[in-house]
């Protein structure tokens, strides 16, 4: 959580002075890493996490990570962390999920309270997008145990793969309103 709440201060703080055109750029690049990430490693449901000097410093980096692409371009959770401790500590795909969630909350707050300063947040779409996902949640880590961790990658990687398809419309349409 250290590692993300500091992450997540920086990747706000990048948001602010990168220029707007960078951003999506940064989106694509990142979940076509991910996308490649996904087939490089299969997760396992197995894989209890030790904490050593060595993990903890590896998790702290991975936080880091996970809360500067989210401060930056809202990516963070799933696609960062969840990778990050099963490649990085061994880590089974659902204690990943599941401590992933744990993270967003501290994570969130901590990005949302600077956004809010800076004016970058829309707190009704925030608070209606925020319910629906709550409220949503359990059948969600409900239907991660039925579906397995190869069949679950390749959900996840197709939900990626539209991801990308939308940035690239949005970039192309405001091109041609530029032109």
């Amino acid at each position: 959580m250290v590692g993300a709440l500091a992450g997540s201060q920086i990747g706000v703080l990048l948001l602010r002075r990168l220029p707007a055109p960078v951003l999506p750029w940064i989106l694509i690049a990142f979940t076509i890493f991910v996308i490649v990430s996904q087939y490089l490693h299969v997760p396992t449901r197995e894989g209890a996490v030790s904490l050593t000097p060595a993990s903890c410093a590896l998790l702290i980096l991975v936080g880091l990570c996970a809360g500067i692409l989210s401060g930056l371009v809202g990516v963070g959770g799933g696609s960062v962390i969840v990778p990050g401790m099963e490649l990085a500590v061994g880590a089974g795909d659902l204690i990943a999920r599941g401590t992933s969630l744990l993270v967003m909350i501290p994570t969130g707050i901590a990005g949302t309270v600077t956004n809010l300063r800076h004016r970058m947040v829309d707190l009704r779409v925030g608070l209606i997008v925020g319910v629906c996902a709550a409220a949503t949640a359990p059948a969600g880590r409900l239907g991660a145990t039925w579906v397995s961790p190869g069949v679950g990658a390749i959900l996840f990687n197709m939900f990626l793969l539209s991801i990308i398809a939308s940035t690239v419309v949005r970039m192309r349409k405001k091109a041609r309103a530029q032109n």
